[in-house]
């Protein structure tokens, strides 16, 4: 790759990270809102419209008997608010978890597809469709009478906010429940929740304006977390709350010097002046937003170099085997891979196959067996073949997006 290749994928690449988190503000500016989850879901859309130009878009949650009700919308007339889906590609994309992108739906022979847009119907001038899962929670779609309207930039945001919406349904879900109750205890989870919620994208902003490699790193870092989270059976809550702990697990770093962290040089284990200083910096930092009391984060940046043998080379503690925490044992193993694979001042990325046997030759003295053993399982799983390039969040759940990109 020649430098001015090398110059245009970091510039494009460092626009693309600016456009996802620009939408993920915005999402978080609607979230502070005291708002009722229809207005909230409702002023979500126009901020994704204002980013990603749709025609038509709509927010489908699921009822007792797992029915899909249009509960928010743009651009459909009020009297579809409130109808409820059975099948379709809606219900095909919240029964399967799969992201579908139909970027020229008119030429598409839907006889050979496992799905069809119902709405097309009413709005045959449609020619893309974009429907992408928010878990549990249901699902949101855009539609646009334009071919081929949803980019790469435009699914790689969305898919990162999908988690965010995801985890906004169930904030206003809570805070409608606690208006009934008026229960102290769940009003005083949902303020810790935003207030969790807050404080990550404010430090993440930190991190992005200081320290680019961490930027880039820490996103990827959090998606194989959260993948390794999932493949071992924690639910979506515990899958929010390692992501959200990853996203900020080298926040230290911000404090270390640029000459330091940008040094060529390959530091010997025992004079490394980015190591040890980033975690203790990252501890101060937590107790100056009031975080060190939220054991996810507080571990992941305490403990995530720690070797799960005790050896001397993890740090500070020299703790071993599951008196690490789990939140730590996972992201050590995401950590690691995630450098191993990207290029480095001092040397150049591994590639995939070597990354995951030098992960898979430290189970037991580096890393926990139990998160490499789920690790492995994410890697067989997943196709990852553009993720150091882009953002972190292409699983292989929506490569069938990625295969109709045009």
């Amino acid at each position: 790759m020649d430098s001015n290749q090398h110059n245009n994928n970091h510039t494009n690449g460092e626009k693309r990270l600016r456009a996802l988190f620009d939408l993920n503000i915005a999402i978080m500016e609607v979230i502070n809102s005291d708002l009722p989850l229809n207005a909230t879901l409702e002023a979500i859309l126009e901020e994704i419209r204002k980013k990603i130009p749709y025609t038509h878009g709509a927010i489908f949650l699921p009822d007792e008997k797992g029915n899909l009700e249009m509960i928010a919308s743009k651009g459909y007339p009020e009297t579809l608010k409130g109808k409820k889906f059975s099948k379709g590609i809606i219900k095909y994309v919240y029964n399967n978890g799969n992201a579908v992108y139909e970027p020229e739906f008119k030429d598409t022979p839907w006889d050979s597809k496992p799905y069809k847009p119902e709405l097309v119907e009413f709005y045959p001038e449609m020619n893309s469709v974009l429907v992408i899962p928010l878990g549990k929670y249901g699902v949101f779609e855009l539609f646009s009478d334009k071919k081929n309207a949803f980019g790469a930039d435009a699914i790689d945001s969305l898919m990162l906010n999908s988690y965010i919406l995801a985890l906004v349904i169930q904030n206003v879900k809570l805070r409608e429940i606690e208006s009934k109750t008026k229960d102290e205890l769940i009003k005083s989870r949902e303020r810790e929740r935003n207030h969790i919620l807050e404080l990550t994208s404010r430090l993440y902003l930190k991190i992005e304006n200081i320290d680019p490699y961490s930027a880039r790193h820490s996103p990827r870092v959090a998606y194989y977390a959260k993948e390794i989270a999932r493949e071992m059976g924690f639910d979506e809550d515990y899958q929010i709350k390692i992501y959200n702990a990853a996203l900020l697990h080298d926040i230290g770093k911000c404090e270390i010097e640029r000459s330091v962290r940008e040094s060529p040089q390959k530091f010997s284990k025992a004079d490394n002046p980015i190591k040890l200083p980033h975690v203790t910096k990252g501890e101060e930092i937590l107790k100056f937003y009031g975080l060190e009391n939220y054991p996810f984060i507080s571990d992941a940046i305490k403990y995530h170099h720690e070797w799960y043998d005790g050896d001397s080379r993890g740090y500070l503690r020299r703790l071993k085997g599951e008196q690490i925490p789990l939140v730590a044992r996972i992201i050590a193993v995401a950590d690691v891979y995630e450098a191993l694979t990207s290029d480095r001042p001092y040397r150049k990325a591994f590639s995939k196959p070597h990354a995951i046997k030098h992960i898979m030759k430290r189970a037991g003295t580096h890393f926990d067996p139990k998160v490499v053993k789920a690790f492995v399982n994410v890697m067989r799983k997943e196709t990852l073949q553009d993720l150091v390039d882009t953002l972190a969040f292409l699983i292989k759940r929506f490569s069938s997006v990625s295969e109709q990109k045009p």
